[in-house]
């Protein structure tokens, strides 16, 4: 056979695969001994199941709760445990920044391969609340303790971590438990969960400003501050979390085929998983690299004080997230998810992201950085540390932050929703947690990998 033929066979052979693992659960069926009409009331049973909208809702309203606490904490971590332990450096703070990611790099797997284990995501959902429920008092109370507030932080973060993992189940719920026709919206309730708590959570900080790093004492002369306020919010809505996983949610699926011998389910495509999963690792890769740089950038760049730069990127941050808010009601109210080809769009995703770079890309032409003077309050290129700040073209601020609301997060966002469901479709109408808990690994990778490359 030559070479042409014998790469003719195995393209046809992936694309009858891929064909085969993406189709929908009526799909799944086989003649047995000539005969058809099991195949008929099998296709009929799909046909009658609708997906149970409320529990879906209840896992958006979860997923709401778990993102939220990823954002919450981070304006004021550092000045609390700064306050609290005057000797600690900016890079134990880094690991404890990095021990959230890395319980959530861990636990996702597992708390997948547990939901498998088990056939039903519930108990592992209410598991993981509880531990940020426990996480979220570690962090009420540590100012109480006599010494070790790092460790107790650094504790605190990596329960809070372990315990976002699931995640990994609601979206693996919202998966399977869609008809395959409404699984764009179902996985886009969960993507908006997560997006509307993820551009809240920065912004509640600053509600807690006034009770100030005193705070108000409540009960056997603990006080509540600005610092521990987020924790004891973080803390209720767990609760919450918790009573609506017991009361509200009822565990149906309308999109799971439970295979037998007479209708195996084919293999998902290995090739094809593997993609989504690297894909999954690029978005998220950019996603940190932005937030990492974020002040920094700012400050190099534009010539910003160290206020200005808070205060730019925090209205940024809440204008990307009225961005990403409005791309996704689509998805909620006019279902068009299930009208889009999910591999085209993702391919237009990345080129998104690659056309971002190149419009903030510090072409070599027109003004160059600002160099740091020293002991002014301003910003600007430190050419003490940088040799080629005299070098270094400027980017125009406007350009930048118009590019980063309106290119790279709405393309982010729609990536989100269609990524997911692509690889939900992928894996087929089966059990999703454990393959859902390594997709989401990978980003978790990539959120510690990220600024380590950096460095």
């Amino acid at each position: 056979m030559t070479i042409r033929g014998s790469v003719h066979c195995l393209i046809s052979d992936i694309t009858r695969t891929m064909c085969l693992s993406m189709a929908p659960s009526d799909t799944y069926t086989q003649r047995v001994g000539g005969n058809d009409a099991p195949s008929r009331e099998r296709k009929t049973e799909d046909s009658d199941k609708k997906t149970p909208w409320r529990s879906v809702y209840v896992a958006a309203l979860c997923s709401f709760v778990q993102s939220l606490q990823y954002g919450l904490f981070f304006s004021s971590l550092w000045p609390y445990l700064k306050s609290l332990d005057p000797t600690v450096s900016e890079a134990f703070f880094g690991y404890v920044v990095a021990v959230y990611s890395l319980g959530q790099c861990l636990a996702s797997p597992a708390f997948g391969y547990w939901s498998n284990r088990i056939k039903q995501v519930r108990a592992p959902t209410i598991f993981g609340l509880n531990m940020m429920l426990i996480g979220n008092l570690i962090y009420l109370i540590m100012d109480t303790l006599p010494s070790g507030y790092r460790y107790a932080m650094a504790a605190s973060r990596v329960l809070i971590g372990i315990g976002s993992s699931n995640g990994v189940l609601l979206r693996a719920y919202a998966s399977t438990a869609s008809t395959s026709a409404d699984r764009s919206r179902a996985i886009g309730c969960v993507a908006t969960g997560i997006a509307v708590g993820l551009v809240i959570g920065p912004g509640l900080q600053a509600l807690f400003t006034p009770l100030g790093e005193e705070g108000v004492n409540l009960v056997f002369g603990w006080s509540l501050t600005m610092y521990k306020a987020p924790a004891l919010l973080a803390a209720v809505i767990n609760i919450c979390g918790i009573l609506l996983m017991y009361f509200a949610f009822d565990e149906k699926y309308a999109g799971l085929k439970e295979h037998d011998k007479s209708t195996p389910l084919p293999p998902a495509d290995f090739i094809a998983v593997a993609i989504c999963i690297v894909t999954r690792f690029t978005q998220l890769a950019v996603s940190t690299n932005i937030e990492t740089l974020g002040s920094a950038y700012s400050m190099l760049m534009f010539d910003l004080s160290a206020p200005e730069a808070v205060s730019v990127n925090s209205i940024s941050q809440a204008v990307q997230g009225i961005a990403a808010a409005v791309i996704l009601l689509p998805f909620l109210f006019f279902d068009i998810g299930k009208r889009l080809k999910q591999r085209t769009v993702n391919i237009a995703c990345i080129l998104g992201f690659l056309t971002f770079h190149l419009i903030t890309y510090p072409w070599d032409f027109g003004k160059y950085v600002t160099i740091h003077q020293q002991d002014s309050p301003a910003g600007g290129c430190d050419a003490h540390r940088f040799p080629w700040c005299s070098t270094m073209p400027k980017v125009d601020m406007w350009l930048y932050y118009a590019s980063l609301c309106l290119v790279f997060e709405m393309t982010f966002a729609v990536s989100n929703v269609v990524l997911s469901t692509l690889f939900s479709k992928i894996i087929g109408p089966r059990r999703q947690g454990t393959m859902q808990g390594i997709f989401q690994m990978s980003g978790s990778v990539a959120r510690m990998a990220e600024p380590v490359i950096l460095k």
